[in-house]
């Protein structure tokens, strides 16, 4: 039987059944047979430092990214491919399953150098929206804290310097836009060491 008739019999049942702390069993059924562990890592937490984990991400945020990501609206290599593969039930699923998740910072090396220069450059410009370290996370906002360096570094990039392509919101673009490589890469350095 086909996956996504599977999945919607899983969930009819559980509903009739009035099992809805089921829902992340059912969403374990399907990211456990899709393609994200190859690249985001055993229940999303990535140990390829250029890859984002995805366990513990807020869910909405995790929807929100994956319908930009579908509607070209997110830059990428791959995933606007991967995310148009899926509906919105499955990506409902997968946002469920990877927001249960608990989250597993990076273990990556990090400049103590950077790291200083980078708190100083979050205290400054990002601590009113990446609030805690970076370790608050919404809809709005991802979860930066323990994240990896390197894909944190290359996000940043692409913030600055392919803002079509990234949008985001003005207050970042504004703030992002005077800053240096060597500046991100602290910033990055901090978020990291933030496990």
């Amino acid at each position: 039987m086909e996956l996504k008739v599977k999945l919607l019999l899983v969930v009819a049942v559980s509903f009739l059944l009035g099992a809805q702390t089921g829902l992340a069993e059912v969403a374990r059924l399907d990211v456990t047979s899709s393609t994200c562990f190859g690249c985001h890592g055993s229940n999303g937490a990535s140990k390829a430092d250029g890859i984002p984990s995805i366990a513990g991400l807020d869910r909405r945020y995790f929807m929100r990214t994956m319908r930009r990501f579908q509607k070209d609206k997110r830059a990428s290599t791959i995933m606007g491919r991967l995310a148009r593969g899926y509906g919105r039930m499955e990506l409902r699923l997968m946002a469920t399953y990877y927001a249960d998740q608990p989250w597993v910072g990076a273990s990556a090396d990090v400049s103590p150098e950077k790291v200083a220069e980078g708190r100083n450059l979050h205290e400054e410009l990002c601590e009113s929206c990446h609030e805690q370290q970076g370790r608050f996370q919404d809809q709005e906002v991802p979860r930066l804290a323990g994240q990896w360096p390197t894909y944190l570094y290359m996000q940043l990039l692409d913030y600055r310097d392919r803002p079509t392509q990234m949008p985001q919101p003005d207050k970042m673009e504004r703030r992002l836009k005077d800053l240096t490589d060597a500046e991100l890469q602290a910033i990055s350095h901090f978020y990291a060491s933030q496990l």
